[in-house]
């Protein structure tokens, strides 16, 4: 026990990292080694610089990054082969997909216990293990998530490789809870 509820692999840990990729026009690529991975929609809110600022501990503003993210994408949620979401703690996590409308509020601990989140289950959910798994590396933290998603998409994920990844969520956050960035990404 760290802080109640909170146990020690319950809290992510700083460690060192970056993360980087290459961002271009489509019209721009040329000829490109592999297939490129396209930016569908993405949506981006915030509300105040600190959770301590926060108008809710609840409610996020997920739900207007992740609304804009999926209008902009012309898609809805059951059309996401699969998701790497900002996982600082676990709550983060069930509050996230609550707000990102995957399920009702309130709901998060049992939408993920009736599901297997594995690279192999029925709604796979941070493929690499997350941040709880691997650490938080400094403000690459939520970048992260983002290289995971391209690594399935163009088949670098190796043994935890997704069979087919048509479309992908990646979510992030900052500000210490007060901002956040939903991005759809897929291979057209």
């Amino acid at each position: 026990m760290i802080c109640s509820p909170l146990h020690l692999l319950e809290i992510v840990s700083p460690c060192t990292g970056g993360a980087a990729l290459v961002v271009s026009r489509a019209d721009a690529l040329g000829d490109c080694p592999q297939d490129p991975v396209y930016l569908l929609g993405a949506g981006e809110a915030g509300s105040h610089t600190s959770v301590t600022h926060a108008p809710s501990l609840t409610h996020s503003w997920v739900q207007h990054s992740a609304g804009r993210a999926f209008e902009m994408a012309a898609i809805d949620r059951k059309s996401v082969d699969f998701v790497q979401l900002y996982d600082c703690f676990p709550i983060t996590l069930l509050l996230t997909l609550e707000d990102m409308g995957f399920c009702a509020k309130g709901e998060g601990g049992h939408f993920v216990q009736e599901r297997d989140l594995s690279w192999q289950g029925d709604f796979p959910c941070n493929t690499n293990g997350g941040q709880l798994s691997f650490g938080q590396a400094g403000i690459a933290g939520g970048m992260c998530h983002v290289v995971e998603a391209i690594r399935q998409f163009t088949g670098r994920a190796g043994e935890r490789q997704l069979s087919d990844p048509g479309l992908g969520l990646v979510h992030g956050n900052g500000g210490i809870m007060g901002e956040q960035v939903t991005l759809v990404l897929g291979l057209e």
